[in-house]
């Protein structure tokens, strides 16, 4: 890996894809302004009341989950803590927004001190344009506190471990075996992932200090995957037939990803490899045969759909697909550079194709415009949301629901509206129909309202961002 300087067509597609990335998260920052508690925000509040972070996780740990990091960071859910509320849920979106933003420069700047910081600035940003471009469901990775803080977090936990493997100063190693033992306890998806990168580490860059990490993650798996509570959850979620549904989902999602997530990752390829890839290829840590790498990403990718057909009999998505495209991305840009050094032949001949400036135009817009800003990607949808003003609605009713509960009678029970036409940026889960439900009461419980509360019916539905611009458009002219 050459200390070369860009040059000054280099620098000003790197810039350019760095802006770009950075103008596609102000949206998001501006969505947090109307986010609301929902579900399982108001559930888990209640069983944290009154207990502090250590407490809560012991006690989860030990009656329905050992995720101990996610349990820790959602035990600081702003419904329990005294004198914080609703207005904290913004703050901590904010605050994952920002993390999720700095974690992918941390993780390339981080790792590779010898590359221009030019250089490592555009490999964040196209690795965080493909995510964007991506993103399986933008409401739990971001909004809802109960999934981002199992889900999102730990996972950007994991790229800043990655990006600490290319130090070797103490402060790193130590904070590398921290984050080996806190990562696993996110969420199963992640800890798979992660304690089968771990092994690929261990396995093909034997180190005293790999081997610790692996075996630090390990234990941290194990804990999470054996406490108490993991056992009684799996009571209530395992299905009839939990062996032949695992087996048969797992690799038909294994496969599916490829179809669903590789189309965008070709494509920012094309700006990867005359960028960056031609560059960081030459580094001594791509010295590994592709194919090792391919078998070993495709058995562990099938490995991490393990805990969610099996324990929870459900499939890989929204929240749990967050975490897996972390890994995916990851993983594809790194097996990628493997090829790129094993085949530098066929190398310089995409180079002299891929370099030129209306080449470099071409690849950049085509990326763009059919990834992170294409007519229905999430940066588009939260764009939409924005302005047609679906997100301020979303918030109107949610506020609106809370004011009408609270000054009901006594023992009134209050049917709330369904939401109907709604943000797909925002909206999560709907309240419960039953009065009785456990959402509904912990929803009265939390808001100190005597009385119940119910949805007339789950009515909730969305539209493509195209026909929402058309309509909006419509109706300002009326």
């Amino acid at each position: 890996m050459k200390g070369t300087q860009p040059t000054q067509t280099e620098k000003r597609f790197s810039i350019w894809t760095t802006c770009l990335a950075l103008i596609s998260i102000i949206p998001f920052l501006f969505l947090s302004n109307y986010v609301y508690p929902v579900n399982d925000d108001y559930f888990f509040s209640l069983l944290h009341i009154d207990t502090n972070p250590f407490q809560a996780t012991f006690e989860t740990w030990q009656s329905w989950s050992g995720r101990y990091l996610a349990t820790f960071i959602s035990s600081l859910n702003p419904l329990a803590m005294q004198g914080a509320g609703m207005p904290y849920f913004k703050y901590w979106s904010l605050i994952g927004i920002f993390l999720f933003t700095a974690s992918w420069f941390i993780m390339t700047t981080t790792a590779f001190r010898k590359l221009s910081i030019l250089r490592r600035i555009c490999l964040a940003s196209i690795m965080m344009l493909c995510y964007l471009a991506l993103f399986p469901s933008i409401s739990q990775g971001f909004y809802w506190f109960s999934a981002y803080t199992a889900y999102t977090f730990p996972s950007l936990l994991f790229l800043i471990y990655i990006g600490l493997l290319g130090r070797k100063n103490i402060f790193c190693k130590l904070a590398g075996y921290l984050l080996a033992l806190l990562i696993p306890g996110g969420n199963e998806v992640l800890g798979v992932a992660f304690l089968g990168t771990l092994a690929y580490i261990a396995l093909f860059y034997p180190s005293r200090r790999n081997n610790i990490s692996f075996f630090i993650g390990l234990a941290g798996l194990l804990f999470v995957i054996f406490s108490p509570g993991n056992g009684i959850r799996l009571q209530h979620q395992l299905s009839t037939s939990p062996y032949l549904w695992t087996l048969a989902v797992s690799f038909a999602q294994t496969i599916s990803w490829f179809f669903i997530w590789l189309p965008i990752l070709l494509i920012g390829s094309l700006l990867y490899i005359p960028l960056i890839g031609r560059y960081i290829c030459e580094h001594k840590v791509f010295n590994i045969p592709p194919i090792l790498f391919v078998i070993s990403f495709l058995i562990i990718l099938f490995l991490s759909h393990i805990p969610a057909t099996f324990g929870l009999s459900t499939v890989v998505i929204d929240r749990t697909a967050n975490t897996l495209l972390f890994f995916f991305i990851v993983s594809y840009f790194y097996g990628l550079t493997l090829v790129l050094r094993y085949h530098r032949d066929w190398l310089n001949g995409v180079i002299n194709v891929l370099q030129g400036k209306i080449m470099l135009v071409i690849s950049l817009f085509c990326f763009l415009m059919t990834g992170a800003y294409s007519i229905n990607s999430p940066v588009a949808t939260a764009i939409t949301d924005l302005v047609t003003g679906k997100a301020a609605a979303y918030a109107r009713i949610q506020q609106a629901r809370i004011d009408s509960a609270e000054s009901s009678q006594r023992n009134d029970t209050v049917i709330f509206k369904p939401l109907g036409l709604t943000s797909r940026s925002l909206f999560v889960k709907e309240l419960d129909t039953n009065p009785d439900g456990d959402f509904s009461n912990a929803f009265c419980k939390v808001n100190g309202i005597k009385g119940k509360v119910a949805v007339e019916k789950e009515e909730v539905y969305f539209e493509d961002n195209f026909t929402a611009l058309k309509n909006f458009s419509k109706g300002r002219r009326k």
